[in-house]
């Protein structure tokens, strides 16, 4: 994570988030958070309600200059300011060098609502607070209007400001490369502002359709209408979300839709959104005309670093999903952790699991990676999860190039884990998520190759131990044995009365072995 600034300062009035929205972003960048209202209190030993009564505005706000002078030099440091900071141009001078400096905007009215249960808010004391509002917010509306970012901050969760912050604060940075055999896969925070460049390298065409579902297209729909202004002809594809969707309705609705908008061969079919989403587009594409280029952003960390990967498309077909699909390829896709920072974390949590079973297939260095900074990546710690997001893609991306049709074997290595997480699943009635079932089944199929003889000693309990940290589960559901082995017994990728698992023999080392006894695999999940 490369940027030339040292510092964001979040500014605007009391009760536009500034706190909130700084304390994010010190978790998703691993900095320090300063609130200088707070830092003051501390230095002059009472609350900035007794200063104003005891000592009166004026001596406030010099106090505030001592503070913006004090961290004038702070490095790697999110700083939120009063609202009254830069009333005094000094303030802004001093603190505004190698700095994003950011007003968060909001009406009166809203702001209002916010504060109604506030305390300690001297300016508002003994009177209206829309009102009082209105009044200091004219006061102060032209520095705050000439701050040099702008965020709107009605109608969006905290998660989403600090989303809109980072897009402008990595405006300046490149995407990496990471793969381009099958088509061009980029990765980096705020890639996806790259879109349009990348797509006028691909097609001359000015034209754009764009697949999302009902719940993200609100929250891109603005970035789409910034990023592809008026030379762009756009049609947006909004869908229900849910995998009822993938359906062979949806598709036809969208080829009518493409067929309507005069899509040619060249037009861009951007999928973003989940799996759902990659599934159906890449269907549509691979099918309209015969094939349009199909452009994929997956907006989860399952999608980045594994289903987003794969060129596999498909919609279900009477009641059997991904019965009708192909393989096909994306022409580009967009790998932007940023978009995880709106996701719950419980789902990006679920897909450390996919970007560890990359590392042991593949790659030690992720593993000691992981491994080591377990806590940043449970907390959604950027800088963390760029680095890994970019190096688990490039694992299954390698795999998948190696063997992109499934005809040679070699892919099946990403199935580490999930004959028994297909079972969990099932059995939990997906109860579990997949990524926590993946988690599982990991550590029972490094237990597998070890009662096999055929994985480094102790290499279940490595993992166990990084996936624990890492706030995954690791057991398989109590008394479910029977249930489980059931469901294994009708594995897609059995062969004839022989079930195969992939084990690890060591870190980077995997293997397929074929079981038709599973009484080995009963004392395990027992």
């Amino acid at each position: 994570m490369k940027t030339p600034r040292k510092k964001i300062l979040l500014n605007g009035m009391m009760g536009s988030g500034k706190s909130t929205v700084g304390r994010l972003l010190k978790e998703v960048l691993g900095w320090r958070f300063v609130d200088t209202d707070a830092e003051i209190e501390k230095r002059a030993g009472k609350p900035i309600s007794r200063i104003f009564a005891e000592e009166g505005e004026p001596a406030f706000r010099k106090l505030e200059l001592k503070e913006a002078r004090r961290l004038a030099g702070c490095f790697n440091c999110v700083v939120a300011t009063g609202g009254g900071m830069f009333t005094q141009p000094e303030a802004l001078q001093v603190l505004a060098e190698n700095s994003l400096v950011v007003h968060l905007a909001a009406r009166p009215e809203t702001l209002a609502r916010r504060l109604a249960a506030a305390e300690d808010r001297p300016l508002l004391e003994n009177v209206q607070k829309r009102e009082r509002l209105e009044e200091i917010y004219k006061k102060r509306q032209k520095i705050y209007e000439s701050l040099p970012v702008q965020i709107d901050t009605e109608n969006r969760s905290p998660e989403q400001v600090v989303q809109a912050i980072l897009r402008r604060f990595f405006s300046g940075q490149e995407p990496e490369l990471i793969f381009d055999r099958l088509g061009e896969v980029y990765s980096g925070l705020n890639s996806f502002e790259h879109l349009p460049v990348l797509i006028r390298k691909m097609t001359p065409v000015r034209k754009i359709a764009v697949l999302a579902d009902d719940v993200l297209w609100p929250l891109v729909k603005k970035d789409f209408e910034r990023l592809f202004e008026e030379e762009w002809e756009r049609l947006p594809l909004v869908i229900p979300a849910g995998e009822g969707y993938k359906s062979p309705e949806q598709a036809e609705s969208l080829w009518t839709q493409l067929k309507d908008f005069g899509a040619d061969r060249y037009t861009p079919f951007i999928a973003i959104g989940g799996g759902v989403v990659g599934d159906l587009g890449g269907f549509v594409a691979a099918t309209y005309m015969r094939g349009i280029p199909f452009i994929q952003i997956p907006t989860t960390l399952l999608g980045q670093v594994d289903s987003g990967l794969g060129g596999k498309t498909a919609i279900n077909y009477q009641g059997v999903k991904n019965l009708i699909g192909s393989f096909y390829h994306a022409a580009l896709t967009l790998l932007d952790p940023l978009f995880l920072l709106t996701l719950p974390k419980a789902e990006v949590q679920s897909g450390l699991s996919e970007m560890l079973k990359a590392g042991i297939l593949a790659e030690p260095e992720l593993v000691d990676f992981m491994e080591a900074n377990a806590s940043e990546l449970q907390q959604g710690h950027l800088p963390a999860l760029e680095w890994t997001v970019g190096r688990a893609a490039r694992v299954k991306l390698q795999i998948v190039a190696e063997d992109p049709r499934e005809r040679k074997g070699k892919r099946i290595f990403l199935n580490l884990g999930h004959t028994f997480a297909h079972a969990i699943e099932s059995v939990s009635a997906y109860g579990i998520r997949h990524g926590e079932a993946v988690a599982i089944g990991l550590i029972l199929a490094a237990k597998l190759g070890e009662s096999l003889g055929k994985t480094e000693p102790g290499l279940s309990q490595k993992l166990q131990a990084i996936l624990l940290r890492l706030g995954l589960p690791t057991e398989p559901p109590a008394g479910k044995t029977e249930e489980m082995l059931q469901v294994m017994q009708s594995d897609k990728k059995k062969k004839g009365k022989r079930i195969q698992f992939v084990i690890p023999v060591k870190i980077g080392e995997p293997r397929v072995v074929e079981l038709e006894d599973l009484g080995i695999v009963r004392k395990i999940l027992e």
